[in-house]
């Protein structure tokens, strides 16, 4: 039970609780307080302390009781509601302020401000509002004032809508709001109660506070934009007066100041736009209108004013356009749309108007208007008309005139000027419309009108007036703009004709604007701005798909463009609309014309006069193609079809002058005269041509023309071009023609100059500042008749003036320098000319002459040799020719390494001589002896003897009697020698006047070669008895050739007089000891053999001579020792010079011959012939023979048959394709395939002698093989004599002489007599030195040979298998991997395992529990994509990455981890295939747990979990393992020995390969093979002391003397030059080094100048032409290109860097704006590898050589080697060391020191 309380223990309670409360106990005060409610529990006091103890421990409990309160308590609840207030939610304040108002009027203000301030709670503002309006209703309340205020400042911070019965309410609390607040806050009252008084249509009121804002805040511009509106907007109103009564001023004053305000106010500028309207200044009145318009676009007003006033100036388009916009359709647009044309709008317009044409006489007019365009006739006659209209629209304009003739007034007047203008009553008519224009001068049509007429009466000035006006009115007013663009076209004022066309086009939409968008399209296509005039076109196509003009001049366009493919498709497909389009056709051909697409345009023209052969655009068209045509072929020196292209295009010509219209166009008369200059210009046999006789004015009807009748019917035919129009271009042409008449007929020079030189002043006088007229004024003047050097300069010097990039002026100024010998501004003119123009070749090959006058001869070679990189110059030809020539022709510089490379790699004779061609060829008979002699020695140098003889004969011929021609002659009987006509030779030498030893040797072998041994043998004693041959050293020689003849004749007993004769000299030739040695073993003479042995033992340890020594010593101990003993001499000697492949042929024939069927040497012999092989081309270094190295291909081929017959057979195939002749060679290939090896030896054993075998018995176990031949000319002189004898002998003589025409190959200059005791073996070539172009080792046909480290293909399909299959097996095992968790999951849902989850005996209800997956399993499902996700990540991180290299064997961890993949993977793979599938079957027989959804992906789970494990450890195997460095290797380059070291981490051999590699790209220099030998110059006093210092013979042969003290004192000169070596090599090392210093510093200097210059061209204030980086770097690189050339040659580095990459890279520097050292780094530093071009590859195959296993780990001093090409890298690998640290503590005490002093210290 609840205990009841008494009133008098309740009061006591109260009174203790409220102590308590005062005490702040809040705690004991609510115990007491729920004591005091227990035991009365609707005590509304207990409620209330309650409340009041928790207001400050809980505010909602307090709100709680206090509400109690309030609901128990009887009466007002005043002191709760005060309680409440304090505690209760914002929501119910509101209700509880306004009940404490009413309940506590005195703090009703206090109530009224919090309620205000809970206003600003948004959600609070309606509620708050509501209170207000409430307490608002009573208007005797005495805070009604504040209640307004407050009222208004909740309604003007809320955007909350005003219903319609509080309207008054609002404006209470608004002008409530304005009375109290403060200046800014009315400003922005006024703004928002302005709007709400416009919006009710309170105008009276709106005016009225607008009128007080503005005295109110007069520089606010919001209460004079409201007057400004109000007024814009009602002024046509009828009860406007209300509102206008409220002004204090006018409105235009309002406006007035408004726009002092902002001037940019569009509502001030239409009040006084009405203003002027109603003042009818239409014209101020729409300017201001448009002002006003483009400051506030869509305000109707001012659109519905300006269309009203564009209809008072008569600009009803315009007008009609702002009606359509508005989309308005009343009176005044029905009167617009009368005035146009189309059907539809002009029904819409009556229809619009037949209702209210009664109302207004402008509806009556604009009504008649329809029906008289519609030709509704009788509906016109049924309208009240006035005068006027009725005589418009009904009347003939005679019967108009006669009914209007006292009408003045305006339109009376207008209409009287259009019908007099019609009848073409110009005058009367103009005097009417100047009436007209005085009543209404704003009227547009009346200055239409006034144009027409002042036009037809071609007053262009007035008549431009009056457009313009027009047009100023009326900016749609068609034929006043076309006839007003006319005007600007005809005056030449383009930019205005744009701005018309445009301001036009402005005011039009897309559909009506076309005809103006094609206007402006030619407009656009004449001013060149060709982008926009395509647009304008193809806005044109776009509307009118099918008219033809659009398309074309779209093409025109793009033509004028340069975008000639897209106007050919343009042309293209006006022929797919219109086929027989003619323009188009043309215009397709001009265009492959204009992109030099001859042969195309020639047959596109051809096409088309077919259709119209008198088409004489097509004509033009045609001769202009062959004519293009003409010039290729002439820069191509294809002579003779050019001459057919000129007669062609002639042709043309002549069928355009049949037409008499024709022949008064200018263009005619000078294609035709270009036609004939032309081919006066080509070479003497073809500047001729046969015409008709109509056009040179003969009877004759073909006119055949010389050089002479070209030249004087072209001057005719531009005097007559002259007579139809001057201009400087034809005068120029005109002088240039003349020029060259002077040029081709010397003899009448003089007065063709003196008429070039007249015309060419004419042309001057013309275009004074056209510098091409200035040149050729200059060029004229330095012509050799007319020397007038002082003009020519001046001239010449005004020409580089007027255009300061002229590199034609500035050559022709260098040329004349030169002739005035002033050689450095020749340089000067040179160089401008060169940096205006790098690819023009004049300038190049004036430089050269520039250097070959100053002695610079490597710098002339270099410089013709770059004008060979231009096109055919004869003055470049000819240069370049005779520096070739001479270099070859001079040992020392032939053998100068720069002069070296040009002939041996960069195939100097060959393009010289491709040269020369072209210069004979082009000057014919003309050709000079020079030429002829070049080309001859040319010829002769790449054994095209025939050739070589018709230039010496042509030489011959022209040269006079003297030494010259004596030389001549000399050569042309060797080179019929050559040939193997000895005959000729003998005619040749005869002709030689001053015989000299050269010629008189070269007539004794002529003679023997002719069979006549006894002239020979005569000539040889006479020229020894002459005196000729004081020389001992060409004594000797004529002895031996002497003995060869008596050899032959005699017997060898005379024989072995003259070679003993021959012996005794001093200096005898080595070919002597070789003859008398050789006949000794013919002969069986051991006693001469032991005679000569000791001379010739003085050779045996000379490489040289070797193998000839080798030879016959071999012979002589097969005779007297046997095979065995001769074998093993031959083996001494190849270990001795085991270099040398002649002596390893020696060898290999020896066993072939000897040992044939011998099992033992086999594979030796295999080897020695595969070494020879090899060695044979590396070691001839002069020049390569390819009969040679068949040979030795075949003694290969030979010695392989046995070992490996494939390779055999291969070898045989590439001797033939060396030498397809060689019928030894295809015999052994038949023996070879058909298996008949013993035959083919036995063939070759019998067939081992070329031309006999040796006579005599055979001793010593065999018989000699006479194979001894020897050349020691770079060419190869065999004798043909065997073949060429006549006597039909197959055996050779057995002694020959040839002899070596040229001095190419002799040191001295010298003349060399070779000679040949032995017989000629054809089959033995150990000794020559010549081979084929296939020096390289890995060249073509020694392929199998040279590839000792087989190395794939890097493009094959077999090294991309290799390269991409692991990486390829790789992904697909790991993508396997990777995606089973996936399928593993995914597979039971798609049905994959029936028997598993649908097995017949499982219910539905089990199914669905088996592939339930709960929220447990959602989760696993989400943790197993997340895993997944990370292991792709690590996959892709770790193997889907580009592979650094392909080793030679598997990567070992990389395999291992692919194997646990592979494990893992199946073995989930097998235990989730038998878990699923067996699963239903042990739910249904035993009733145990099957496999559900949950448990796969678990299972599946731990399956990505075990990847992510194996992942982990791939990542410590493959990426970790090695970062720990473990050992230090060291790498040695090879061959220069560039080292560097490094530490490394544990890697298996192959990857610590690649991962040195990838060090070397980046950290070593690059390699240079030219460097290998340090380039030096030595002077001549060096030389000799170095040559002293060696033994060395003379290609030629050298004295007696000089040959017997090198043999005496070899050994002291070689160990001399051992002991001095070193110093030798300092000094030259030094001397380098300076070399390079100083080119680098040249080199610098000149690239700072050069970059210098452009930044002072970049930097000049005056305005300079504008150039690219590309145009900069052609511009500055000639400054610079000499000292950088000298810079690469000294360090060997111009193989590497080419004329387009520097070029390149010099315009990426500038590009960048990079220092001069920037550009110059890849030049000074030669490091890293990578920064060769040459290296950068995207494959570099190396091959790896190690003697451990590559797939191992290194270990301690494990060594392996790196090779490709010629560098090698030596990799040694040491552990590094244990490094054993121990602490060693320092005693701070032993840090104190004494300074020990005595006597002698000085402190």
């Amino acid at each position: 039970m609840i205990s009841t309380m008494s009133t008098k223990e309740s009061k006591a309670l109260i009174k203790d609780i409220r102590e308590t409360i005062k005490m702040a106990k809040y705690g004991d005060a609510i115990h007491k307080c729920q004591r005091l409610l227990r035991g009365d529990p609707k005590n509304y006091m207990g409620y209330l302390l309650l409340g009041a103890a928790y207001q400050n421990i809980d505010k909602v409990e307090a709100a709680k009781f206090l509400r109690k309160s309030i609901e128990y308590t009887e009466g007002p609840a005043t002191v709760a509601l005060q309680g409440l207030a304090n505690c209760a939610p914002a929501e119910e304040l509101p209700q509880v302020y306004e009940q404490l108002i009413d309940l506590v009027p005195e703090k009703c203000l206090e109530y009224y401000d919090k309620l205000y301030a809970l206003a600003a709670n948004a959600a609070l503002t309606k509620s708050c509002l509501d209170v207000f309006k409430k307490k608002a209703q009573n208007p005797n309340d005495s805070h009604i004032n504040k209640i307004l205020e407050y009222l208004g400042r909740i309604w003007f911070s809320s955007d909350l809508e005003v219903p319609a019965a509080e309207t008054e309410l609002y404006k209470m609390s608004m002008e409530k709001l304005l009375s109290v607040g403060d200046a800014d806050l009315q400003s922005l009252v006024y703004k928002r109660y302005l709007k709400f008084l416009y919006k009710h249509q309170d105008y009276v009121s709106c005016m009225r506070h607008a009128c007080n804002m503005t005295e109110s805040h007069p520089r606010d511009v919001y209460g004079y934009e409201w007057i400004c509106m109000m007024h814009c907007e009602n002024h046509e109103k009828v009860h406007n007066k209300a509102w206008q009564s409220e002004l204090r001023r006018s409105v235009p004053e309002y406006a007035a100041q408004l726009l002092q305000l902002n001037p940019k106010s569009n509502l001030a500028l239409l009040v006084q736009a009405l203003e002027l309207y109603s003042k009818e200044q239409f014209v101020a009145a729409r300017q201001l209108a448009l002002q006003a318009l483009e400051y506030q676009p869509s305000y109707r007003m001012t659109q519905q004013l300006l269309a009203r006033i564009h209809m008072k100036l008569g600009a009803h388009k315009l007008a009609l356009l702002l009606w359509q916009e508005l989309g308005e359709q009343h009176e005044e647009y029905a009167q617009c749309l009368s005035y146009e044309t189309d059907v539809k709008l002009l029904e819409e317009a009556s229809k619009l108007l037949k209702d209210k044409a009664a109302t207004d006489e402008l509806n009556l007019k604009a009504l008649a208007r329809c029906y008289y365009k519609l030709g509704e006739v009788e509906k016109l006659k049924s309208l009240p008309l006035d005068a006027v209209t009725h005589a418009e629209f009904l009347l003939p304009p005679s019967e108009a005139l006669e009914a209007l003739a006292d009408n003045e007034s305006f339109e009376a007047l207008l209409l009287r000027g259009k019908l007099n203008m019609k009848l073409r009553n110009f005058a009367e008519a103009l005097n009417c419309m100047l009436k007209a224009t005085r009543l209404q001068p704003h009227i547009a049509e009346c200055f239409e009108h006034l144009g027409q007429l002042y036009q037809a009466n071609d007053d262009i000035i007035r008549a431009r007036k009056c457009f313009e006006k027009c047009v100023s009115l009326n900016a749609l007013a068609q034929e006043a703009v076309d006839a007003l663009s006319s005007i600007y076209q005809q005056l030449g004022e383009e930019d205005l004709n744009e701005a018309l066309l445009l301001n036009t086009l402005r005011h039009l939409s897309n559909d009506d604007a076309i005809r103006l968008q094609y206007k402006l399209g030619l407009h656009f296509l004449k001013v060149k701005k060709l982008d926009n005039a395509i647009q304008c076109f193809r806005l044109a196509i776009k509307h009118d798909y099918k008219c033809m003009i659009y398309w074309e001049s779209l093409g025109d366009a793009y033509a004028a463009r340069g975008s000639y493919n897209s106007a050919i498709r343009v042309f293209q497909k006006i022929l797919e609309l219109s086929p027989n389009n003619s323009y188009a056709q043309l215009q397709i051909a001009v265009i492959k014309t204009t992109i030099r697409m001859y042969p195309e345009a020639i047959a596109d023209f051809d096409e088309l006069l077919k259709k119209y052969p008198d088409y004489l655009p097509a004509l033009r068209g045609a001769a202009e193609a062959h004519i293009g045509l003409a010039h290729n072929l002439r820069s191509q020196n294809l002579y003779g079809r050019a001459k057919d292209n000129f007669k062609m295009a002639l042709e043309h010509l002549q069928s355009a002058f049949l037409q008499s219209k024709a022949q008064c166009m200018v263009w005619l008369w000078r294609l035709t005269a270009s036609v004939l200059v032309q081919t006066a210009q080509l070479p003497q046999s073809l500047a001729n041509l046969d015409v008709t006789g109509n056009l040179v004015k003969r009877e004759e009807k073909i006119v055949h023309l010389s050089r002479k009748d070209l030249l004087q019917l072209a001057q005719r035919f531009y005097l007559c071009a002259l007579k139809l129009k001057q201009n400087t271009f034809l005068w120029y042409e005109l002088a240039l023609c003349s020029y060259f008449s002077a040029v081709y007929m010397p003899e009448d020079a003089n007065s063709h100059l003196e008429i070039a030189a007249k015309v060419c002043k004419m042309a001057i006088k013309a275009q004074s500042n056209r510098w091409q007229n200035w040149n050729l004024l200059g060029v004229i003047n330095m012509h050799t008749a007319n020397e007038n050097f002082p003009v020519a300069q001046h001239c010449l010097i005004q020409a580089v003036v007027t255009e300061r990039k002229s590199y034609t002026a500035w050559t022709n100024l260098g040329v004349l320098y030169i002739k005035l010998g002033d050689i450095r501004l020749a340089n000067e003119a040179f160089k401008r000319a060169q940096q205006s123009s790098p690819i023009y070749p004049n300038a190049w090959i004036g430089q050269a002459l520039v250097a070959e006058i100053m002695g610079e001869q490597e710098e002339a070679f270099d410089l013709f040799r770059h004008c060979q990189q231009f096109e055919y110059h004869p003055e470049a030809a000819i240069g370049y020719a005779h520096w070739v020539c001479h270099v070859l022709s001079n040992p020392a510089l032939r053998d100068k390494p720069q002069n070296k490379h040009a002939i041996e790699h960069m195939h100097a004779d060959i393009n010289a001589l491709d040269a020369i061609n072209w210069f004979v060829q082009n000057e014919e008979s003309e050709a000079c002896i020079a030429s002829l002699t070049f080309q001859g020695f040319l010829f002769a140098r790449q054994k095209l003897y025939k050739q070589a003889i018709n230039a010496f004969t042509c030489a011959c011929q022209q040269a006079p009697p003297g030494t010259d021609r004596d030389n001549l002659y000399t050569n042309l009987g060797y080179l019929y020698l050559k040939l193997g006509q000895p005959e000729h030779a003998v005619s040749a030498f005869d002709n030689v006047a001053h015989a000299s030893f050269k010629p008189i040797s070269g007539l004794a072998l002529a003679y023997y070669r002719c069979g006549q041994s006894h002239e020979s043998y005569a000539t040889y004693s006479n020229l020894l008895a002459s005196g000729v041959a004081q020389d001992e050293e060409k004594a000797a020689t004529i002895l031996v050739a002497m003995a060869s003849l008596v050899y032959a004749s005699q017997g060898d007993t005379d024989t072995k007089t003259l070679l003993y004769q021959c012996i005794l000299l001093k200096n005898a030739p080595i070919q002597a000891f070789f003859s008398a040695f050789a006949l000794g073993v013919l002969h069986r003479d051991n006693d001469l053999i032991k005679i000569i042995m000791p001379d010739l033992q003085k050779y045996r340890f000379h490489e040289k001579y070797s193998a000839d020594v080798s030879y016959l010593t071999a012979n002589y101990c097969l005779i007297n020792e046997g095979s065995r003993q001769a074998l093993n001499y031959l083996q001494q000697r190849v270990r001795m010079f085991p270099q040398n492949p002649a002596l390893r042929k020696i060898f290999v024939k020896f066993l072939l011959d000897y040992f044939p069927n011998d099992l033992t040497y086999e594979k030796a012999l295999a080897n020695m012939a595969l070494i020879a092989l090899k060695l044979g081309p590396s070691y001839l270094s002069d020049c390569n023979n390819a009969s040679e190295i068949s040979e030795t291909t075949i003694y290969a081929c030979r010695a392989l048959e046995r070992v490996d017959r494939t390779r055999s057979l291969k070898l045989i195939q590439s001797a033939i394709r060396m030498d397809p002749i060689n019928q030894h060679a295809r015999q052994l290939l038949s023996s070879i395939t058909a298996g008949r090896s013993r035959r083919s030896r036995n063939h070759n054993n019998n067939s081992g002698g070329g031309g006999g075998g040796g006579s005599g018995g055979g001793g010593g176990g065999g018989t000699v093989n006479n194979g001894y031949h020897r050349d020691r000319s770079r060419h190869s002189h065999r004798s043909t004599h065997s073949s060429k004898s006549g006597k039909g002998r197959s055996d050779m003589a057995p002694y020959q002489t040839s002899v070596n025409m040229t001095g190419d190959d002799s040191r001295d200059g010298q003349e060399v007599i070779e000679v040949q005791i032995l017989p000629q073996d054809e089959n033995w070539g150990e000794n020559t030195t010549a081979v084929t172009g296939n020096t390289s080792e890995q060249s073509i046909s020694m392929e199998d040979i040279n590839n000792m480290w087989h190395r794939e293909n890097e493009k094959g399909f077999g090294f991309a298998c290799r390269r991409y299959v692991e990486s390829t097996f790789y992904f697909l095992l790991g993508s396997g991997a990777f995606f089973s968790p996936v399928a593993m999951v995914v597979m039971p849902y798609i049905g994959f395992f029936p028997s598993a989850f649908d097995h017949p005996e499982l219910t539905q209800t089990v199914r669905t529990q088996l592939l339930a997956c709960s929220e447990q399993c959602k989760g696993q499902l989400v943790s197993l994509a997340a895993r997944l996700l990370l292991l792709a990540i690590g996959l892709w991180a770790l193997f889907m990455r580009r592979t650094a290299a392909s080793m030679p064997r598997i990567f070992l961890y990389r395999a291992i981890v692919l194997l646990l993949v592979t494990i893992c993977t199946f073995a989930y793979w097998l235990f989730y295939i038998v878990q699923v599938t067996n699963s239903a079957k042990i739910v249904v027989e035993t009733g145990g747990d099957t496999v559900d959804y949950k448990s796969l992906v678990g299972y599946a789970t731990n399956f990505v979990d075990t990847l992510l494990f194996i992942h982990y450890v791939a990542v410590v195997l493959l990426e970790l393992r090695h970062q720990q460095p473990c050992y230090y290797v060291k790498i040695i380059r090879s061959p220069d020995g560039v080292s560097h070291s490094y530490m490394l981490g544990q890697l298996s051999i192959q990857r610590a390969a690649v991962w040195v590699l990838q060090h070397y790209y980046v950290d070593f220099p690059i390699f240079n093979p030219y460097l290998e030998r340090i380039p030096i110059s030595i002077s001549k006093s060096q030389r000799n002391k170095i040559s002293n210092s060696f033994k060395y013979y003379e290609v030629d042969g050298v004295s007696n003397s000089q040959q017997q003290s090198q043999s005496r004192a070899v050994l002291a000169a070689n160990a001399r030059r051992r002991d001095s070596s070193h110093n030798e090599r300092f000094y030259e090392e030094h001397e380098y080094e300076r070399r390079v210093k100083k080119r680098r510093a040249r080199l610098i200097t000149a690239a700072e100048e050069a970059f210098t210059h452009i930044k002072r061209i970049h930097n000049e204030p005056a305005p300079a032409l504008p150039l690219d980086p590309q145009e900069a770097a052609q511009a500055v690189f000639p400054s610079m290109a000499r000292a950088l050339q000298k810079y690469l040659r000294v360090t060997r580095q111009q193989p590497r860097h080419t004329f387009e990459s520097i070029l390149k890279h010099l315009a990426h520097c500038l590009k960048h704006d990079l220092s001069p050292r920037a550009f110059l780094e890849p030049y000074l530093t030669e490091s890293p590898v990578m920064q060769s071009e040459k290296e950068r590859r995207w494959v570099q195959s190396w091959s790896l050589i190690c003697d451990d296993i590559v797939s191992r780990p290194i270990s301690n001093e494990c060594t392996f080697q790196l090779i490709q090409n010629d560098v090698s890298l030596m990799v040694t690998v040491y552990k590094l060391p244990h490094f054993n640290l121990a602490e060693e503590v320092v005693d701070p005490k032993s840090n104190k020191f004494v300074l020990k002093l005595n006597s002698e210290t000085s402190v």
